[in-house]
């Protein structure tokens, strides 16, 4: 089981982008929105509007970030990430992992 928390700048293509990634039906009722599979969960909150940057512009992938969530999804979920989302892709301790940037960066 995972779980994290993101505060998020563009926070309903943060919701949909993990509803999508772990294959369920978004409601967006409270706040934090808490996204599950059963397994995973992403808690996702608006960033107050003092801390947004100018969303105009593309996100800046954060490749560097000092922390990065790791969950398991069915690697059928994998195929709807557009290709220019995954970063990279490597083997660590017999399991592939993908690196994927989402609509914050």
């Amino acid at each position: 089981m995972s779980s994290f928390a993101i505060f998020a700048e563009r926070f309903e293509a943060m919701c949909l982008f993990y509803a999508n990634l772990f294959d369920v039906e978004l409601a967006i009722t409270n706040m934090p929105v808490h996204i599950t599979d059963g397994s995973n969960h992403v808690f996702i909150h608006q960033i107050p509007s003092d801390y947004l940057s100018d969303l105009k512009k593309q996100p800046t992938i954060q490749a560097e970030a000092s922390i990065k969530p790791i969950f398991e999804v069915n690697s059928s979920r994998i195929d709807s990430i557009e290709e220019d989302k995954i970063l990279k892709t490597f083997i660590y301790e017999n399991h592939t992992h993908i690196d994927i940037s989402d609509p914050d960066g």
